[in-house]
C-alpha cells in the first residue's frame, strides 16, 4: 500500500490504461425531495457533476434501503448500471470505476467512525470477489482521507489506524 496527496481524478485518468484503479468516492446517505443523493462537497460533487447519473442512481438506490447494519446484501440496477450493493450502502459502479463509499449518515452531521471501518471491510470483501472472478488480480484502489474533511475525523489518530489494519 502507498499513501500519497494526488489529484485522484487526474491519478486515474493517467493510470487507467495500465491499472485502471477504481476511486472510492465518500458520500452520506441523505436523499433530496427529487429522489437524486446529496452529493454537494467535496468528491461527491465531483462524482457527481463528471457523471451526471450517478446522483439519480444513488438516490433510487438509498431510498430503497433499511439502516446500513440491517440492510441486507444484493442486487439493483437502477438507471442501466450494474450495483452490487453491500450492507454500508455502498455502491460499486463498474462502468467508471467508482465505489460509493458513505461516511456520513447525514451530509450535515460528522463521520461516525464505525461507518468508516465498516465501509472499509465491505471495499475489501469488493476487492476480493474482483479478484475471485480475475484470476486472483486484486484492483489498485485510490482511497481519499475518508470522512476527514468535511466529516471532521482525524487521518493521523482516526482514519490512518484503520486503513492500515484493513488493508
Amino acid at each position: 500500500m502507498k499513501v500519497r496527496q494526488v489529484d485522484m481524478w487526474a491519478f486515474q485518468a493517467q493510470y487507467a490504461a495500465k491499472a485502471d484503479p477504481w476511486l472510492v468516492i465518500t458520500t452520506n446517505c441523505c436523499v433530496k425531495q427529487n429522489g437524486s443523493a446529496v452529493m454537494g462537497k467535496g468528491l461527491a460533487e465531483c462524482a457527481a457533476s463528471r457523471h451526471k447519473e450517478l446522483a439519480a442512481c444513488y438516490g433510487a438506490y438509498l431510498s430503497g434501503c433499511q439502516d446500513p447494519p440491517n440492510h441486507q446484501p444484493g442486487t439493483r440496477r437502477p438507471h442501466d448500471l450494474d450495483v452490487p450493493i453491500t450492507r454500508t450502502r455502498q455502491v460499486w459502479c463498474e462502468k467508471e470505476k467508482l465505489i460509493l463509499l458513505p461516511t456520513k449518515i447525514h451530509w450535515q452531521k460528522p463521520s461516525p467512525i464505525w461507518l468508516v471501518r465498516q465501509g472499509l471491510d465491505h471495499l475489501v470483501q469488493l476487492a476480493t470477489l474482483w479478484a475471485i472472478k480475475h484470476n486472483n488480480q486484486y484492483p489498485n484502489i485510490l482511497i481519499p482521507a475518508l470522512g476527514c474533511r468535511n466529516g471532521g475525523l482525524s487521518w493521523v489518530k482516526d482514519v490512518w489506524p484503520i486503513v492500515a489494519e484493513t488493508f
